[in-house]
C-alpha cells in the first residue's frame, strides 16, 4: 500500500481532474486549499462555511470549484476530494440544481459512493475506509444525508468499507 503524502494527494488531484476536463470539455475544475473548506468564491455567490465542513463543491459557471480543509491529513483530504468529485460529476451528468430536495438526495448519494469507488479503483483501502467513518459521522446530520445512506447501505463498496469500520 503507498504512503499517502501531500505529493501523492497532489497528483491524484490533477489526475482526476484531468479526467473530468477530459469526460466534459465544457467543464472545468479547480481545487484549493482551504482554512475552512470553501473554494474562493466568485464576486456575488456567498456561502458561510459551519466548522465541521471539511469540504465543498461549488459550480460557477462552466467552472467546479473544489474546496479541501488544508488542516486535514492528506488521507483525509483524498477522501473528502473524491466526496466532492462525485457531486460535480453528479451535477454535469444530471444538469439539474442539486442544492436541495430529491436532487440533493442523488447527488450525497453519488458523492458517498465516489467517496469509496475512487480510493478502491487506486487501491488505497485506508482512504475508503475513513470515507466510510465520514458517511457515518454525517448520515445524521439531515434526511438527505440519511437517504443517501440508504440508497448506498447494500452497495457492495459499502458493505466492504463499512464493515471495516466496525459498522456493518
Amino acid at each position: 500500500m503507498p504512503v499517502i503524502s501531500h505529493q501523492l494527494v497532489r497528483d491524484l488531484i490533477r489526475k482526476y481532474a484531468d479526467v473530468f476536463t477530459t469526460r466534459f470539455p465544457f467543464a472545468n475544475m479547480d481545487v484549493h486549499f482551504t482554512e475552512n473548506g470553501l473554494p474562493p468564491l466568485p464576486q456575488g455567490i456567498k456561502r458561510d462555511a459551519p466548522k465541521e465542513v471539511f469540504g465543498a463543491s461549488i459550480k460557477a459557471g462552466n467552472t467546479h470549484l473544489i474546496g479541501i480543509h488544508r488542516q486535514l491529513t492528506p488521507p483525509a483530504q483524498l477522501s473528502t476530494f473524491f466526496h466532492e468529485y462525485g457531486h460535480a460529476v453528479h451535477r454535469v451528468e444530471s444538469h439539474e440544481d442539486d442544492s436541495d430536495g430529491p436532487m440533493l438526495v442523488l447527488s450525497e448519494t453519488a458523492a458517498m459512493l465516489s467517496s469509496l469507488k475512487l480510493p478502491h479503483e487506486e487501491e488505497l483501502p485506508e482512504v475508503a475506509i475513513i470515507s466510510a467513518r465520514m458517511i457515518l459521522s454525517i448520515v445524521n446530520n439531515t434526511d438527505e444525508y440519511r437517504q443517501a445512506f440508504e440508497m448506498i447501505s447494500k452497495h457492495p463498496l459499502w458493505l466492504k468499507y463499512g464493515r471495516l469500520t466496525g459498522a456493518v
